[in-house]
């Protein structure tokens, strides 16, 4: 005998993204005046996407979700290669030394 068990599918959750330059995204934005693209992102929304050359980020702007991300969950996201060479230029030195980045 076969059971047929009906569930409730949640829409896929969507953010926007912040619009930024052809083929290298917000990166411009970013080295420009990075705490500026910061304080864009934030009024955004609590979550907004955006992208640096070929590279896509989600920048998570309430604490809980930073916190579940970083903490809770911190082996079920990818974080890339990316973070380790594309932006090692661009993070202060004393940040890359006490995280060895």
């Amino acid at each position: 005998m076969v059971t047929q068990v009906e569930t409730k599918r949640h829409p896929p959750k969507t953010f926007r993204s912040i619009r930024g330059y052809p083929l290298v995204g917000n990166l411009p934005d970013f080295s420009k005046d990075g705490p500026g693209l910061s304080e864009r992102l934030a009024r955004e929304d609590d979550v907004c996407g955006l992208h640096f050359g070929p590279f896509s980020g989600i920048l998570f702007n309430k604490l809980e979700h930073v916190q579940s991300i970083l903490v809770e969950h911190a082996y079920d996201f990818d974080k890339g290669l990316a973070i380790h060479h594309v932006f090692r230029p661009v993070i202060p030195t004393d940040c890359a030394t006490r995280y060895n980045l």
